[in-house]
Formats: structure tokens, sequence, C-alpha cells
């Protein structure tokens, strides 16, 4: 025959100290996590003060630029948008805000400039970042720009051309 085999005797001391610490280590970590998730927000605001709504926008022939137009939503009627800038690769773009409608909706318009060799491959990390001011407080929200849609294919047009 074989070594001796171990057997662990579920009402041993031992297995019940493993356990508890199993609870503590699983209790850290879950505290970890949910630091970790609020430390995102550090100024604990929710994040539903601004929310993307969608994206159009169109390439007129011979112009070098692609003019886009975000909807966003403020969650609160005195969000003040201040920048808007798209962030595509190395590129930096600033655009402007609208008025708000009836609906307490804003457009931001972008002209685009794109880097033809990258925008393509690029757009999957870019970014439309707004910097706004809520209830007094300044704060920056960053969008992923939308891979699918009009967007790549605006995009393709303007570099084809």
């Amino acid at each position: 025959m074989g070594p001796p085999l171990d057997v662990l005797d579920g009402d041993a001391p031992a297995a019940v100290g493993t356990r508890r610490a199993g609870w503590v280590v699983g209790l850290v970590a879950l505290a970890l996590v949910v630091a970790a998730g609020l430390s995102l927000r550090p100024d604990g605001r929710p994040s539903e003060d601004l929310r993307l709504l969608g994206h159009t926008g169109h390439a007129l022939q011979g112009q070098s630029s692609v003019r886009l137009y975000f909807l966003v939503r403020a969650g609160d009627e005195d969000v003040a948008v201040d920048d808007v800038e798209v962030v595509l690769g190395d590129d930096r773009q600033r655009g402007s805000a609208g008025s708000v409608d009836t609906r307490g909706r804003r457009a931001l318009l972008v002209d685009l400039v794109p880097d033809c060799r990258t925008a393509v491959r690029d757009l999957p990390l870019g970014t439309l970042r707004v910097a706004y001011t809520a209830g007094g407080e300044p704060a920056v929200e960053e969008f992923a720009l939308p891979v699918e849609g009009s967007l790549p294919r605006l995009l393709e047009r303007r570099c084809r051309d």
C-alpha cells in the first residue's frame, strides 16, 4: 500500500479556524473591491450628472474635417458644459456645446480632422471628454467614442476622399 492519506475531520478545531480565516479574507477582499469602486468617483457624486444619448455627423466633400454631434442629457438643470474635446489617438479636437432643449438635452459639436493613417485603428480607444460644472462643483466625464454606427463610416469616408 501507499503512504497513509490525510483525512480532514469537519468537526476538528483546525477546520473551523480555517473557515473563519476564509470568511475574513473574503470580507476584506469585498471591502477592497467596494473601496476601489468608490475611488473612481472621488468627489462622491453619482455619475448621472451627464449621460451620452447618441451621436450623428457628416463629412462634407472637399473638407478635411468630420462634423460630429453628440447628444447628452444632464441629470440636473444646473449643469453647465465648460469644455468639449474629442481625443482620438494623439489628436485632440475641441468642440462647443449648444443650448439645452426642452427635454433637457444638449448637443455637443466637434469638428474632427482625423489622422487618416491611424483614425479608424484608434477609434476603440477614443474618448469624448466633457468638462462641466454641476451644483457649483467642476467635474469631468469621459465617454468612449462609439465604435458602431455612423462614426466609423464617417472616418472611413473622410479618409478615402
